[in-house]
């Protein structure tokens, strides 16, 4: 270890060889975990408050869609007059057209364009419709006949 003297004050320096790149890498990543609250490592108050107040903005974000769902599903099985089940699931695939100026692009790159439409109905004549990218398989479609429509509502492993 060595003293420097300078701007009036005594400094300690170790002489070492340079640092690995691997050590600086490693140094650089134990400064972004510090930084990033979702990376892993030790809690600390930052990342403990971070967390409680990302999810407390999360769950008053969702809260009013999640009413209206609710109220929905209230309002609906009051006129149906008991429960709604899902009766069937029909899929029909459609291919739009492209526009005529930028058909051969499309056709050329991308291929045709297949979507498919999923026609719900229900035991009350309620009829629902949505669409997706690929087509879901029978067992899939057959483990939403029998449950309520509205149980279904952002529901990340829905159909699509």
């Amino acid at each position: 270890m060595h003293l420097l003297v300078g701007s009036g004050m005594l400094i300690a320096v170790t002489l070492a060889s340079p640092r690995t790149h691997t050590m600086q890498r490693s140094l650089l990543a134990r400064f972004l975990d510090d930084l990033d609250c979702r990376a892993p490592g030790a809690i600390n108050r930052r990342r403990f408050l971070a967390t409680v107040g990302g999810s407390a903005a999360a769950a008053v974000a969702v809260l009013p869609a999640y009413r209206h769902a609710l109220a929905a599903r209230r309002r609906a099985e009051a006129e149906a007059g008991g429960a709604i089940r899902v009766e069937s699931i029909e899929a029909h695939e459609i291919q739009p057209r492209y526009n005529k100026w930028i058909h051969h692009e499309l056709q050329h790159f991308y291929g045709p364009s297949k979507r498919y439409v999923y026609e719900v109905k229900t035991n009350t004549g309620l009829v629902g419709l949505g669409e997706s990218g690929s087509p879901e398989s029978e067992a899939v479609r057959k483990g939403y006949i029998g449950t309520n429509p509205f149980d279904h509502v952002g529901d990340m492993t829905s159909l699509g």
